[in-house]
């Protein structure tokens, strides 16, 4: 057979020896029939030697394609390196990055009310049990951001207000009071399941890769954050179990009903949590906070400071989204283009040892599980007074997840990310940065003598 990829006695690789059979395979090729590459120096010790289609599971071709298309090399192996570590043989160390103290964004530095536009901001899309355009017609609408390929992303929305994008506007009969406080919830009877678990995946400057707990993904009206909670100077006023502390209506750790944790007796003001004991004084009432509250609790202060919110197309409630949230890298260390935080909601995470293990068991949808002890077979998606069924057992599951990059307006730049802040030479073989003179600190980003 032709092609890029045609087979070969040993695979042009090694000699054959006719009276073993076997292939003599030359330096840097191994496998039967010499048919596999080396990883180069075995990656050192400080990674796993993949093949390609495994690092982009994309990256890989079929029948006729494996000989005669660009991805013919699909099994060859390549380093992955571990955390700490690069360069094709992962033998390099990675020094610590940083924003360059000396350089100034376009519309001002640190002390520039513009500032906060430098930092990173990625939109986390969230669809909790059924969507909310199913059954009252909610358009799609654009969610201000782009996907990998920088094409832009629309999405439906939970408002929780009892808007045209409310899922429970369609509802005509069965409301149960849980969930929100005007208007009732229907959390119970199933119309619209406003509860869903995800956890993110966040991959720091080292290439060191970190997943969140179980975060409880509320996208009812009492777990929105109000326009006056999101306002910058209330966000940042307070600190990480005590925050909203200029806003005198935002909640109060003492009072239980302004409360910054679940708690109180059963009514219409969330009462399927409140009434939680397991819960009350310990979980956060605001879906952002508690996202907030898990990207920072990472091992090894992998992100120290970070801010979340509700999106929002508008300075007030109305405008408000349930189930989109901004994430804001706004300290030092995390300066910069950061990588893509990653959703894990699906049933690829169902695998026995998988951890976080997250199998969203949507009763009506594609990401059930298909085998194992958890599986059982699709519902139909019958209607009942205007909105799926309740099932049993079936209380929380997610339909889709995604993160998106929010980009900046024109003119602007984010903040480096740059090997010692672009203030010093990394020494690749013990991974540590000196620092040019008058810079000092890990990254070098701290600057000690000024003009």
């Amino acid at each position: 057979m032709g092609g890029m990829h045609p087979y070969t006695e040993c695979s042009s690789k090694g000699i054959c020896d006719v009276g073993s059979g076997e292939c003599a395979c030359f330096e840097g090729y191994e496998g039967r029939g010499c048919r596999r590459q080396m990883c180069p120096n075995g990656c050192s010790g400080n990674g796993r030697c993949v093949y390609n289609d495994a690092v982009k599971s994309t990256y890989t071709g079929t029948a006729g394609a494996k000989f005669s298309s660009q991805t013919w090399d699909a099994g060859t192996q390549v380093c992955v390196c571990d955390r700490g570590y690069e360069g094709y043989d992962c033998s390099a160390r990675i020094c610590p990055k940083g924003d360059d103290p000396v350089t100034d964004c376009a519309s001002g530095g640190a002390a520039d009310a513009n500032s906060a536009a430098h930092n990173m901001v990625q939109r986390l899309y969230v669809l909790t049990g059924d969507t909310p355009g199913t059954s009252n017609n909610c358009a799609a609408a654009s969610l201000g951001a782009v996907d990998a390929n920088g094409a832009a992303v629309t999405g439906l929305k939970y408002d929780g207000a009892g808007g045209a994008c409310d899922p429970d506007t369609a509802v005509a009969a069965g409301k149960v009071l849980l969930g929100r406080s005007a208007p009732e919830g229907n959390i119970a009877d199933g119309a619209q399941t406003y509860y869903g678990y995800i956890s993110l995946k966040y991959t720091d400057m080292f290439g060191g890769e970190y997943f969140t707990r179980p975060i409880l993904i509320d996208t009812s009206y009492y777990a929105t954050l109000t326009a006056a909670q999101m306002d910058p100077e209330v966000q940042w006023t307070g600190t990480k179990n005590t925050m909203y502390g200029s806003d005198t209506t935002a909640p109060d750790a003492t009072d239980k009903t302004k409360s910054n944790f679940l708690g109180g007796t059963a009514s219409t003001t969330h009462a399927a949590m409140g009434a939680d004991v397991m819960k009350a004084g310990y979980l956060k009432r605001y879906t952002a906070d508690r996202i907030r509250d898990a990207l920072q609790s990472l091992p090894n202060f992998a992100i120290p400071q970070v801010n979340v919110t509700n999106y929002s197309t508008a300075a007030n409630d109305a405008g408000t989204w349930g189930n989109v949230f901004d994430i804001t890298f706004g300290h030092s260390a995390t300066a910069g283009q950061q990588k893509m935080l990653e959703c894990v909601y699906d049933t690829g995470r169902a695998c026995d040892g998988a951890q976080p293990k997250m199998a969203n068991q949507d009763p009506f949808g594609s990401t059930t599980v298909a085998g194992g002890h958890e599986a059982r077979a699709n519902l139909a998606e019958t209607l009942v007074n205007g909105h799926l069924p309740s099932v049993a057992g079936e209380s929380t599951f997610v339909n889709f997840c995604a993160v998106y990059r929010v980009p900046l307006s024109a003119g602007q730049d984010y903040e480096e990310n740059a090997e010692c802040s672009n203030r010093g030479l990394c020494d690749s073989g013990s991974g540590t940065c000196n620092c040019f003179e008058g810079h000092t600190g890990e990254n070098c980003s701290t600057q000690t003598v000024f003009f």
